[in-house]
């Protein structure tokens, strides 16, 4: 049960990876497993970056508790989500993102 869970975390991450790879913000999106790493193409990199408080109390607004770490977004949710949770989780990524603009 939980390798299937993980199968399955792993593909909804590709599927998510596909779809960010246009986005204009985005600088490089990159995935190990169930880890998903989204770079944000700022003038600030690192762990100074200021955009990472922009992000936080947006996904806070959305009901996720998803921290950046300066520019780089990373997804590394719990075996037991749902579906449902992830795709919530997505939502305030993209929303975040869009944003950005």
């Amino acid at each position: 049960d939980c390798q299937s869970k993980i199968k399955n975390i792993t593909h909804s991450h590709q599927q998510f990876a596909k779809q960010l790879t246009t986005h204009p913000v985005i600088k490089e999106v990159r995935q190990c497993g169930t880890i998903l790493a989204i770079d944000i193409d700022t003038s600030q990199n690192g762990y100074t970056s200021n955009i990472k408080e922009v992000l936080y109390h947006h996904f806070l607004c959305q009901g996720i508790i998803l921290r950046p770490l300066g520019n780089v977004i990373y997804i590394l949710p719990p075996y037991c989500i749902t579906q449902e949770q992830l795709k919530k989780t997505y939502g305030a990524v993209l929303s975040g993102l869009n944003e950005l603009q």
